[in-house]
């Protein structure tokens, strides 16, 4: 999301429409629906973080049996486990 001067990009009396509602303060406006992007789709955030809760369930089912009984969903396998070292 980046910031724009609305003085830049929109005319006169679209802003003075808007300052009617609104006064010198931030505004958002959001993206239309066919150009939104879904949630860490950008920046990989959503697959890193997928991979980092796999290592962390896969360190913790080694070190503490007892995780294992009450989250047998967790991962298992030769999964690399970053934490592990």
């Amino acid at each position: 999301m980046g910031y724009k001067n609305a003085i830049c990009v929109l005319p006169d009396k679209l802003i003075a429409a808007i300052q009617e509602y609104i006064d010198g303060e931030y505004l958002y406006i959001p993206r239309k629906v066919e150009n939104k992007k879904s949630w860490g789709e950008l920046k990989n955030t959503r697959n890193f973080l997928s991979t980092r809760n796999k290592a962390i369930f896969v360190f913790c089912k080694r070190k503490f049996p007892i995780f294992a009984k009450y989250f047998p969903q967790a991962p298992v396998g030769n999964f690399l486990c970053p934490l592990t070292g």
